[in-house]
């Protein structure tokens, strides 16, 4: 088909118009080059429109053209979009995810070598036969049973030594602070090659070692595949890099598009320099630029813009649009977290349509109580996951326990929580106790009956035993607080070794969220309603998502969406930017990374909200945000 026609058709049945960077893109299918496709610049119609322009007008067959993207939704929603437009009349061509690619590769050597290797991952990330094994192996080490976010974060942390093909070498210059990570992950290893398992990450793996070693399906593949587009590049891990390099020669045509302010993937290894580096990586390599927006009004796009250039380590960009500026951003200050999600919800009209609203955070329990304000407010709220980590997680069910088995008395209550407060009982002494309590329902009573008990020993369990009939009298705010400090929860919880128990950061987000949600208790029974009920929310919220209802969702989780009104909530120093992130790092640039994506989902109006009138403690983000609308408004 000739080119003007191409073009002409796609007008005339589908009204797309192109700018003269988009339409760079589409027709330099030559070499090597690098499209910077800025936040809502239309990086996806461009991608699908390439290919459609490649087999039609260049005249290139379907089977020699390689699209990877980044995630299975984003490769259906590729094909979705091909279709609509050029299904009906155009060859289809097969847009894959890397692990995809790597996955057939090494289906086809495993049917050579008449092996079998079954995914160790399972269906269900949570109840998989990964976690059983990581379970197992943290048992064998620590002695006890495994968290729920340890699982997360050694598997977190397996993955981005996959991902950044870490030898045994540099695998300390990488600080997990997760101790015995090193024979964790051997053990972990050792069990998947002689039960022939393989995880996620192990495709990518097997996949650039099938390639590298052998040259015959190499050459084989480069020859095929002349043509290779990347979507979401800046996601690419080190390996996927290395994967992609290996399959592009001298003659392959290699089109990638990313997005270098929008890198915000590195905790699980996204590697910047595969993008940064692209010229020196690739000889004689071409970059193009798209920096119109078309999604935000143009207070939100130049004020964006001005922001992410704080950053150093960076393509420069000028992020522009046509549109109209809309409301002004509002920057508000409130006293606590609770005030922030309320005047949020105020702010939610009647008329307002709820799926085009969102709440955007850095920590994924401020969604607790989040929802927890909307279920109050009769507001539905959709959630892609329902944070089962948080009402899994052991402080959860350990204040569950103190609560209960402080008016209840039951054995199964103490049981979960009688080593967790410095009392000096020992499982001996308790499983004494327990064989007798049958008689007389009073577990402490019957350990106190133990003539082996020493006198310290005595004296603390009767200071328990009246402790507890306090806290039956407390209302649960102060129960919480009497659980903390009275009881000593709190120094058995600093005084767990860094196993992965999860950060002390971490939980206190877990006490904040139980703190809030206890103000509102009646008693102790009410309180473990309200959690329930919540779970029980999330999950339906997740599973059966109603669509007139409120995107919840953490700021990473918000890349490639976009919504008329976005609440980024918690803006507080230490919450974004990380207490981590020093001025001038690595990591400080990967926060304001992070927040320039929140930034770029609003279309009409963004509240940006912080939690502290002090100035010390509101995020350095907002600061910066302020400091450039007090500049725009002194240069009107």
């Amino acid at each position: 088909m000739d080119k003007k026609i191409f073009f002409e058709q796609l007008k005339a049945v589908h009204n797309i118009s192109l700018t003269e960077q988009q339409y760079n893109g589409i027709v330099n299918t030559e070499g090597k080059h690098l499209l910077l496709a800025c936040p809502g610049s239309g990086k996806t119609t461009v991608m699908v429109i390439k290919t459609a322009y490649l087999i039609n007008v260049i005249g290139v067959l379907p089977y020699k053209i390689l699209s990877i993207t980044f995630s299975k939704a984003a490769a259906g929603d590729m094909k979705i979009r091909y279709t609509k437009l050029f299904g009906e009349h155009y060859m289809m061509p097969e847009f894959l995810t890397i692990h995809g690619f790597c996955y057939k590769l090494m289906k086809r050597y495993l049917v050579i070598n008449n092996m079998k290797k079954e995914n160790i991952d399972g269906k269900n990330s949570r109840n998989d036969s990964k976690n059983k094994v990581l379970g197992i192996i943290y048992e064998r080490i620590f002695r006890r049973k495994a968290p729920e976010a340890f699982l997360v974060e050694i598997a977190s942390a397996i993955s981005y030594i996959k991902n950044f093909m870490l030898s045994w070498e540099d695998f300390d210059e990488y600080q997990f602070n997760i101790r015995f990570l090193k024979e964790i992950f051997i053990e972990y290893e050792r069990y998947k090659e002689q039960y022939n398992y393989y995880d996620y990450d192990d495709m990518l793996l097997i996949g650039y070692r099938i390639l590298a070693s052998d040259n015959k399906l190499l050459i084989k593949l480069r020859k095929q595949f002349l043509y290779i587009q990347v979507d979401e590049a800046q996601d690419n891990s080190k390996i996927q890099n290395e994967l992609i390099k290996l399959l592009t020669s001298e003659k392959s045509n290699l089109f990638m598009v990313a997005d270098d302010d929008q890198t915000i993937y590195e905790f699980r290894g996204a590697y910047p320099d595969g993008v940064l580096k692209f010229k020196e990586t690739y000889s004689g390599a071409i970059i193009h630029l798209m920096e119109q927006n078309f999604r935000s009004s143009k207070n939100i796009v130049d004020i964006s813009n001005l922001f992410i250039q704080k950053n150093q380590n960076r393509y420069y960009k000028k992020l522009t649009t046509q549109n109209p500026s809309n409301n002004p951003i509002q920057i508000i200050k409130l006293k606590s977290t609770e005030n922030q999600y309320e005047y949020a919800i105020k702010q939610i009209t009647d008329k307002t349509n709820l799926s085009k609203v969102a709440f955007l955070f850095r920590n994924n329990y401020s969604a607790i109580l989040i929802a927890h304000k909307l279920e109050e407010a009769g507001l539905n709220f959709f959630v892609k996951s329902y944070y089962q980590e948080f009402f899994n997680h052991f402080v959860v069910n350990d204040v569950k326990a103190f609560l209960l088995f402080s008016i209840r008395n039951e054995t199964e209550y103490f049981e979960k929580i009688y080593y967790k407060n410095f009392a000096s009982i020992s499982k001996y002494h308790f499983e004494r106790g327990k064989v007798n309590c049958r008689k007389r329902q009073s577990i402490i009573k019957d350990i106190l009956h133990n003539d082996k008990l020493s006198a310290s020993q005595r004296h603390k369990l009767i200071e328990l035993k009246k402790q507890f009939k306090i806290l039956a009298k407390k209302q649960v705010p102060q129960a919480l607080l009497f659980i903390r400090k009275e009881l000593g929860y709190e120094r058995w919880v600093k005084s767990l070794d860094r196993s992965g128990d999860g950060s002390m950061e971490g939980i206190n987000n877990i006490w904040r969220t139980l703190e809030a949600i206890a103000k509102g208790s009646l008693d102790f029974y009410d309180f473990i309603n309200r959690i329930d009920r919540l779970q029980i929310s999330l999950k339906a919220a997740c599973i059966r998502p109603i669509n007139n209802a409120i995107h919840l969702t953490t700021l990473h989780g918000s890349k490639g969406l976009e919504f008329d009104t976005v609440f980024m909530v918690d803006l507080d120093q230490g919450v974004i930017p990380s207490s981590e992130a020093v001025e001038g790092t690595q990591e400080l640039e990967a926060e304001r990374r992070l927040f320039y994506v929140g930034m770029t989902r609003a279309k009409y109006n963004l509240f940006l909200l912080s939690t502290s009138h002090d100035e010390g403690k509101r995020s350095l983000f907002v600061k910066e945000v302020e400091m450039i609308l007090q500049h725009l408004q002194e240069n009107i």
